[in-house]
């Protein structure tokens, strides 16, 4: 007995065929509502942050699909930057026909004027087995089991050393455990196999960041901001801090305020409390107060809320003094 399945019910089996490993063994089972007919036309494609996006076409329609998968959940210093990228998944790799061919269609992100990637280049030319590394890496990572996932990355990049992707998260796992030599070493091989992965260029950063080199976390931020700021507001955030600490306010202040602009959600609640402070030395104690209590409606159980709390009620003094010496008649 054959079954007629609905368009929903198949665009929900490509979906779920997102989640599996064998993406393309999975599309012949002809027991699921894409009954077979489907088969991988492009990808899949997966990031350092677990999105992943595949094309699959239909033999017998010639329709093809977009599937996107969001990314997974990850217990790495990565997770920080992760809350930017979810979206990003769209910026993916072009696709490797020309646009005259028949039923050929590009796979770039809105605009598509940035040459920054979220997705690495690199990531069309993996082998299988250092793929397969990768992916055991990143479920690893979904259970928190870190020495495992650290020792699939090495594999990964061992049988792929062009494999930026997984050269970027095994710098961040490094990072995390405070080993910044081979962190920067991780995020530099990244760098030098795709010159325009952005990632790589923010984890640099970070690293130059932990070591207070903030000459090179301006340089490395600003580069990864020309690459794809409108994507990546952590570059941003990167760059007014360097500025910030290198005495720069005017700077410091025109980068917070970007990657504020660029997080409407406030995931990356930091930049509201770095330009607080940028405000509060300028002696704008109003808009530092406000930029306070951004933060702190952001992130109301941060470690630091206490003191965020104590520092905006001493804003609120000066704020009101302020407001009173204006207010206060001209002495005759």
């Amino acid at each position: 007995m054959s079954t007629t399945w609905s368009e929903q019910a198949i665009m929900m089996t490509l979906s779920a065929i997102a989640y599996q490993s064998d993406i393309a063994g999975q599309l012949k089972k002809k027991n699921y509502a894409t009954a077979g007919d489907w088969s991988l036309a492009w990808g899949p494609i997966q990031d350092s942050y677990g999105n992943l996006a595949y094309v699959a076409v239909s033999a017998s329609t010639g329709n093809y699909a977009l599937v996107i998968r969001g990314s997974l959940t990850t217990f790495t210093w990565a997770a920080l930057e992760n809350w930017f990228y979810d979206l990003d998944v769209v910026l993916q790799s072009s696709w490797p026909y020309s646009c005259s061919s028949p039923g050929a269609m590009p796979l770039a992100a809105p605009g598509g004027n940035a040459p920054g990637a979220t997705v690495s280049v690199t990531g069309l030319r993996v082998p299988k087995d250092a793929r397969k590394a990768y992916e055991k890496a990143q479920h690893a990572l979904q259970k928190r089991e870190l020495v495992e996932a650290q020792a699939e990355l090495e594999q990964a990049v061992h049988l792929y050393p062009q494999y930026a992707a997984a050269w970027t998260d095994l710098g961040w796992l490094y990072a995390q455990q405070n080993r910044l030599d081979p962190a920067r070493h991780a995020f530099a091989q990244a760098r030098s196999a795709d010159q325009n992965f952005v990632p790589a260029y923010l984890g640099l950063a970070a690293v130059a960041m932990r070591e207070s080199k903030w000459p090179e976390v301006v340089e490395l931020s600003a580069r990864a901001a020309r690459l794809d700021g409108a994507d990546f507001p952590a570059a941003f955030y990167y760059h007014s801090l360097g500025n910030f600490q290198l005495g720069k306010l005017d700077n410091a202040e025109g980068s917070a305020r970007k990657a504020e602009g660029l997080d409407p959600h406030h995931a990356w609640p930091q930049a509201s409390l770095l330009l607080g402070v940028i405000l509060a030395q300028k002696q704008d104690y109003s808009g530092g107060a406000e930029e306070f209590k951004s933060y702190l409606k952001s992130a109301p159980k941060a470690a630091n809320a206490d003191k965020v709390r104590h520092q905006l009620a001493e804003l609120e003094k000066l704020t009101a003094s302020e407001s009173k010496a204006a207010a206060a008649p001209p002495s005759k």
